[in-house]
Order: C-alpha cells, then structure tokens, then sequence
C-alpha cells in the first residue's frame, strides 16, 4: 500500500454573461519512494476563457495585457509575459487558453490578478478581475492493483 499526496490547488472560475473565465495549478508527478508519491511545484498555470457562442470574425483573441500572482499579504511572487491567443472551437464553444509552465511556487494560497482585452469581435470586452488560488491538499492510499492499472 502506497500514498499519494497532492499539494494541489482548487480550480478557480469568474463567470460573464458573455465568457467563463478559468484559472488552474497543476503540480508535477514526482515518485518519493516505492510507497510514496506526490504531486508538487513546479506547478503550470492553464489560464482560459471560453465563450458560448461562434466569434464573428477569424481575428477575435483575447490579448493577455497583465498577469500576476500575489499573495494574500500583497507580496508579488511573479509576473508573467503578455500573450495573444485566437479562440479555437471546443465541445463548450469556443476557448482561448494560455499556459504558463514551471511555475516555482511555495505551497500556500494565492491571488491571480488578469487584466485581459477581447479584441477583433463583434463587441469587445474588457477582464479586470481577481481570482484566489486556493491550497487543496490531499492524500489517497495507492494498493498494488491502483499502481497496475496506472491510477
């Protein structure tokens, strides 16, 4: 019987009439031991926006002007580079998402600040917004079966 445990964070969503906006931090895979795993920094930031409905134009992105992780005493931990991306169709509509790997990151919670700029659509949108980046630890036993079936 092994244990895997999972510093890992809640999933964190700002809901528009018009776009959801998602942030998640996902850890990577390490193995400690034969009975021992975690999943740890560094962390990947998948920040995404998805829109119900088709952009009217093949232009329409979503201009990432500003992107920082703060902590809850309004210490700056990182600022990340501003990014363009287009809207791709998706099984919920359409979606831009930006990823940010190796995120170095003590295991504590977090504020994500975005300032972001909907251009090249039929109406343009500004985000202004704070998501919380907030810890979910936990640990799951791991038997001999879990581990052959690759869970």
């Amino acid at each position: 019987m092994g244990t895997h445990k999972d510093f890992g964070y809640y999933d964190a969503k700002h809901v528009y009439s018009w776009a959801i906006v998602n942030s998640r931090l996902l850890g990577q895979d390490r193995i400690v031991s034969n009975t021992e795993s975690i999943r740890t920094s560094p962390y990947r930031l998948f920040v995404s926006i998805y829109r119900p409905t088709s952009p009217s134009s093949e232009n329409c992105s979503v201009l990432l002007k500003s992107l920082k992780i703060v902590t809850h005493e309004n210490q700056t931990i990182a600022v990340l580079p501003n990014k363009n991306e287009k809207f791709e169709k998706s099984p919920e509509g359409y979606k831009a998402i930006f990823t940010f790997d190796d995120m170095k990151l003590e295991y504590e919670d977090y504020i994500l600040h975005l300032s972001a700029s909907v251009i090249g659509c039929e109406e343009s949108h500004e985000i202004e917004i704070k998501l919380f980046l907030n810890r979910n630890y936990q640990e799951d036993k791991i038997s001999l079966w879990d581990k052959l079936m690759g869970v």
